[in-house]
């Protein structure tokens, strides 16, 4: 019995009458590009793989000279195989210009795209022309998106199934179009209800479903996202979604996860909707025979005539399995059978949703090496939070300047409630970089190393026995530099301010110096106490003053010396004194100018001098005065102080 089928396969450039259709099959799946292999004879035997790879062809299924289906793509494959007394035979691949996209792997860096965003630029870039977005929602930008080290149909599969996005396809006369969807109740609807015929034979020239099964599985009854954000640690974004319609299972099944969900209650709510539907897309499914070569996935068609009536309903097409034999293609197989089509087909309940299953996001085995990067004319680049930028060698599109990637926060030592440590690297600094739980979309500054450019402190090995802490001036020349040497003999503790040194003591500070210490100030030394100064020494203490010295005691001044006390003026000693001045010895006071002397003693008081006069004759001299320097005649103008850590100052008497 006839069927009125026919298939044929024609290859831009090649004459339609090139090949025939032995047979095909093949499977068309939501989320994935179809793939179908087709059996070809021709009558000619030097077909080249350049004639046919790579280049648009087009498989179609006619009934009765009228075309019922036909799916555009390109050849993927060609197998050149035996040849006989009449025909070649040969072997295709037929796949959607999209499965291109499997043959280019990348590493690159998305920044403020929202997923859509991403696809449209990467099919772009691989010239796929003919797509089309049938999106619901509206879709963030994502702040950082990593391809790494996947394909880009790998790569946009991950991302749109993160985000619930599915892709089927439509075939016109020329070309296929590959459609992006977030709800199935805007899928096309096939114009037709189908008859269930279970007694129907393969010859049945009617578009029918013969065979029916239906498939019920245990599967997640809710999941639970959570995740954090650095700006909010204290919170928990979580959000946790239900399954109600599956009465036959337990609701104890809870699918959780943490991270990845880009820290927003507003992000989180429909990740965690969505993937509670991926992990329930197969639930629920029926799996029906047909001879309907028209139903493809993402199409919904109506079935009726069922001895179920819970099976007379709209369903989704989510994949489907061709398959069909022409063996009258070739003259002398005439007689050996019919030309017959069918297919096995996926559905889930029209009024259900899909989405794809969740690919693993690629990990980074170890830690990335990046160069930290900012504007030029800067040397140092960060945000409020301390985090620098930093250029990837791995990322093959962006230069190497502040656009190359997110913000990366930066491991620090110790951090704490406004203390703890903070070294931020620099512009040009090799850092490692490590990523949060694995994910690849987390980049966290974990170490900083040197390298041939960027070398150590001192020079290696000779300082090996050496630790050190050296910062470097910005916008400038010199450094800050705390080092420890601990080689044997010569362990040392150096400090370098380059500029000023401040010292900041709320309590007590105590130094024990077991051998000597030496002090240089080249400019102003001041010191300013409080209360009392205690100052003991052992042995001599030698004060040697260039200029003048000035003491100014605002109470009582007691010096006690056991030994002799000598002092030695070239110039002028002036005492002034408001009230009395007394000198006291238990031995003698003498006073001397040249031959003249005024002795008193216990024996009495000695007087000589060329002339002596008494109530007449010369005149008392005045006491000179010290000049002061600036510092101290400023401080006594304005009432400042003339040291800039005055303990007075600050409240501290």
């Amino acid at each position: 019995m006839a069927t009125g089928l026919q298939f044929t396969f024609t290859v831009e450039h090649l004459m339609s009458s090139t090949f025939v259709v032995t047979a095909f099959n093949g499977e068309d799946s939501l989320s994935s590009p179809f793939d179908i292999s087709i059996q070809l004879a021709s009558r000619l035997n030097e077909i080249l793989p350049d004639d046919v790879v790579d280049k648009q062809a087009v498989l179609t299924v006619w009934q009765d000279g009228e075309k019922q289906q036909s799916w555009q793509g390109i050849v993927s494959r060609f197998i050149q195989s035996d040849v006989g007394h009449h025909h070649a035979f040969y072997e295709v691949s037929l796949v959607p210009p999209i499965a291109r996209l499997a043959l280019r792997q990348n590493n690159r860096i998305f920044q403020h795209q929202s997923v859509p965003d991403i696809i449209a630029t990467v099919l772009q870039e691989m010239d796929v022309q003919d797509y089309a977005f049938a999106l619901v929602r509206q879709y963030p930008q994502r702040e950082y998106c990593v391809q790494y080290r996947e394909s880009d149909l790998t790569f946009i599969q991950r991302i749109a199934a993160e985000e619930g996005i599915f892709f089927h396809f439509t075939h016109g006369d020329m070309k296929n179009t590959v459609i992006f969807s977030d709800d199935c109740q805007n899928l096309a609807v096939f114009p037709m209800a189908l008859p269930y015929n279970a007694l129907s034979g393969g010859a049945n020239k009617e578009m029918h479903v013969r065979h029916l099964k239906r498939h019920t599985q245990i599967r997640p009854a809710s999941a639970s996202l959570q995740d954090r954000t650095f700006k909010n640690p204290a919170y928990r974004f979580m959000h946790r979604e239900f399954n109600t319609s599956a009465k036959y299972q337990r609701d104890i099944y809870d699918h959780y996860e943490h991270g990845a969900f880009h820290g927003d209650d507003n992000n989180i709510v429909p990740f965690t909707k969505v993937r509670l539907e991926a992990l329930r897309r197969d639930a629920e499914t029926i799996e029906l025979l047909s001879n309907v070569a028209p139903l493809l996935a993402g199409l919904k068609f109506e079935l009726k005539d069922h001895n179920d009536p819970l099976c007379n309903r709209d369903w989704t097409v989510i994949s489907v399995f061709h398959e069909g034999e022409q063996p009258q293609a070739l003259e002398e197989m005439g007689g050996e059978g019919i030309t017959r089509y069918h297919n096995r087909v996926e559905a889930i309940q029209g009024d259900k949703s899909w989405r794809p299953a969740p690919l693993p996001k690629p990990r980074v085995d170890g830690v990335s090496v990046a160069t930290v990067v900012g504007p030029k004319g800067e040397e140092i680049y960060c945000d409020e939070y301390g985090r620098v930028k930093v250029y990837f060698p791995w990322d093959k599109y962006h230069d190497s300047d502040d656009k190359a990637s997110c913000w990366l926060r930066v491991s620090q030592a110790w951090a704490g409630g406004q203390f703890g440590s903070m070294m931020l690297p620099r512009i040009g600094h090799e850092v490692l970089v490590s990523y949060v739980e694995g994910d690849i979309d987390r980049p966290i500054i974990t170490g900083c190393t040197y390298n041939a450019v960027q070398k150590p402190p001192f020079p290696l090995p000779d300082h090996k026995t050496r630790t050190v802490l050296r910062s470097n001036t910005h916008q400038g020349e010199g450094y800050n530099e705390l080092y420890f040497e601990d080689q044997a003999g010569e362990e040392e503790i150096h400090v370098r301010a380059q500029k000023n040194l401040s010292i900041d003591v709320l309590n007590s500070k105590q130094e024990s110096i077991t051998y000597n210490s030496t002090r240089n100030v080249g400019n102003d030394d001041a010191q300013a106490i409080a209360k009392n100064q205690t100052l003991s020494i052992d042995g001599q203490q030698d004060i040697a003053v260039k200029g003048n010295q000035i003491i100014k005691i605002d109470s009582d001044k007691h010096s006690t010396v056991l030994g002799d006390w000598v002092e030695k003026i070239s110039g002028t000693i002036g005492i002034q004194a408001d009230e009395a001045i007394v000198l006291k010895s238990s031995s003698r006071i003498s006073f001397q100018v040249g031959g003249s002397f005024i002795s008193i003693h216990s024996g009495g008081v000695d007087i000589q001098g060329a002339k002596i006069n008494l109530n007449s004759g010369g005149s008392a001299s005045d006491i000179p005065l010290p000049s002061q320097p600036a510092i101290l005649k400023n401080a006594a103008q304005d009432g400042s102080p003339f040291i800039s850590n005055c303990q007075k100052e600050k409240g501290n008497e």
